[in-house]
């Protein structure tokens, strides 16, 4: 089950406050499938109360992880409250995720509609029913469903820094790659033009005999 947000200064839940999304219908409307015949559909949902992604950054619906590009559709308001992505998604199969995102103010939030079992973390196969309702959370919960529970803080810095370090690390050696290749290059000393060889016709005082 999806954990909501935390409450804010008026102790309420801000996910029960304004941002509990309902999936209408009854089901979700298909769509035409893929070349390769993946299932995809066309959400429609409505948000409770009708104002909850007013005055937003971005609402969409989002599908990533197929053998394709990823697929972001903008959700259009139909009605109060009610929102319509502008292009059908994949939703089914072993390999596609798809989550419905909004970014309103500072806050980036998601609910999973579909996210295939993986056996690897481990955690289930999540598939939004048909007229459910269900709860906006951290979008970070979603994307990164392979992140332990009950990990330390100072663990989770500590491999922050360590990436940083390395790529830092990275840099510097290719740095100092590219200046020794350039000191290498200017040390070679310019070639000297050869030295002009006097005329033939000079005489040892160095001035040209005329004829009388």
């Amino acid at each position: 089950m999806q954990k909501p947000l935390g409450k804010t200064s008026r102790g309420k839940s801000m996910v029960a406050e304004a941002l509990i999304l309902r999936i209408l219908g009854g089901e979700y409307p298909p769509a035409k499938p893929l070349p390769n015949g993946e299932k995809q559909v066309l959400v429609t949902a409505k948000l409770d109360p009708p104002n909850a992604a007013e005055n937003n950054r971005w609402f969409v619906v989002t599908a990533w992880q197929g053998k394709q590009r990823s697929i972001v559709g903008d959700m259009k308001k139909i009605g109060p409250g009610l929102y319509r992505a502008d292009k059908p998604i994949p939703f089914g199969g072993q390999e596609w995720k798809a989550t419905l995102r909004l970014q309103r103010g500072s806050a980036v939030l998601g609910t999973a509609l579909y996210l295939p079992a993986d056996k690897a973390i481990p955690v289930p196969k999540v598939a939004a029913k048909n007229g459910a309702t269900v709860e906006f959370v951290r979008d970070k919960s979603l994307l990164q469903r392979e992140q332990k529970k009950g990990v330390p803080g100072f663990l989770t810095l500590a491999a922050y820094i360590a990436v940083f370090l390395i790529f830092a690390g990275m840099v510097a050696v290719v740095a100092w790659g590219l200046a020794r290749l350039a000191s290498s290059f200017g040390s070679t000393p310019p070639s000297e033009p050869p030295a002009e060889r006097p005329s033939p016709a000079a005489t040892a005082s160095g001035v040209q005999p005329t004829a009388v």
